[in-house]
């Protein structure tokens, strides 16, 4: 919306026209940003996000009407950005009663959104530790984990979580590695559990840590000014770089053998496990998993030479903290002194930096 909109000389000249208009930054004051998305929850009955556009009565400050993207030009059923504004000055101008009405039920409903802490009944706890395994299994064979680089995206834009919206948050992977650690610890110590836990922190520590010691934000979904670019692949690019040996267990693990699933070409996803890998091909499971760590390395090294998406290089103390617990919980558990390290680097950053 900045390019498309805020940027556009004739919607900035409405904007300023009939509005007072404010730009948050929601790393700065992430409070009004918990504020503001509750609001929409409630306003537009569904999920928020970012951007988020809020109108506020101008006396009270009370959101009155929210949405997200609003695009220049009316597609898709929505309207165009100016063609809102008008509509909500219209509204506020003709409609103003009504609106006062739905902000007091706002209000209140804002309100009452602490609840009561409820008792779970007897056997819920196994219940939902299963639920939690398996939630973390899928989230680590998916799209939505870097399955060459390591690191998770922010969330999947597909009910199989196979496609991703490609951007990486620090404070996305920091609780994410704290939490596999926790898995792999307490659930009979899984390979994949800790394998997820390595690519995690090498990739932190490979991409993420600033030489002085502090981690920067984010990733950007794009490169070369297409999202995803930098991840997904050509099918005869990976057969080239791969042993048909390598290529025979890559390529139905990772879906190659399948319909492209992103735009003409292919993100990887995992479709089939080791060990159905090892009877399909007819070789132990300990050589199926030699021929995908090396056809792995091999495309990761290719990919380094690609155009990289961009790195937001703030340090923010929040996110900071987040990331250095994970790498804490995992390396003591994992027994890693080398990610307990990393982690006391960024602290020391922060009580040099930021105290």
């Amino acid at each position: 919306m900045a390019h498309d909109s805020f940027e556009d000389p004739v919607t900035a000249a409405l904007m300023n026209e009939l509005f007072v208009n404010i730009k948050v930054d929601r790393e700065e004051r992430p409070d009004l940003d918990k504020i503001y998305q509750t609001a929409h929850q409630l306003l537009a009955r569904r999920a928020g996000g970012w951007p988020l556009t809020v109108f506020l009565a101008p006396d009270d400050h009370t959101p009155f009407f929210a949405g997200t993207y609003f695009p220049p030009e009316p597609r898709h059923g929505m309207p165009s950005f100016r063609d809102l504004l008008r509509r909500v000055a219209d509204a506020w101008r003709d409609q103003q009663p009504a609106i006062r009405e739905q902000n007091q039920a706002l209000l209140q409903a804002l309100a009452q959104l602490e609840p009561a802490p409820r008792r779970r009944a007897a056997g819920g706890d196994e219940a939902l530790g299963h639920q939690a395994l398996f939630t973390l299994e899928r989230m680590a064979a998916g799209g939505l984990n870097d399955q060459l680089g390591g690191g998770f995206c922010r969330y999947s834009v597909d009910d199989l979580w196979m496609i991703p919206h490609f951007e990486k948050m620090l404070y996305d992977n920091g609780p994410l590695l704290g939490v596999y650690a926790l898995a792999w610890a307490s659930a009979g110590r899984r390979p994949a559990f800790a394998h997820v836990c390595r690519r995690t922190a090498e990739w932190a520590l490979r991409e993420m840590q600033a030489p002085a010691g502090g981690f920067y934000s984010s990733l950007d979904a794009d490169s070369e000014g297409e999202e995803g670019r930098f991840y997904v692949w050509d099918r005869d690019e990976v057969a080239e770089l791969l042993s048909p040996e390598e290529y025979r267990v890559f390529a139905p693990r990772f879906g190659l053998d399948r319909p492209p699933n992103f735009e003409g070409r292919w993100h990887l996803h995992g479709f089939v496990d080791t060990a159905a890998l090892a009877a399909r091909a007819d070789v132990g499971a300990r050589d199926v998993r030699r021929l995908l760590a090396s056809a792995r390395d091999k495309l990761l090294a290719r990919r380094t030479q690609r155009v990289r998406p961009g790195r937001d290089e703030k340090i923010l103390t929040s996110w900071n903290a987040l990331m250095i617990g994970g790498l804490a919980r995992a390396g003591r558990l994992l027994e890693q002194p080398g990610w307990v390290a990393a982690a006391e680097r960024a602290l020391d950053y922060l009580h040099a930096h930021h105290w």
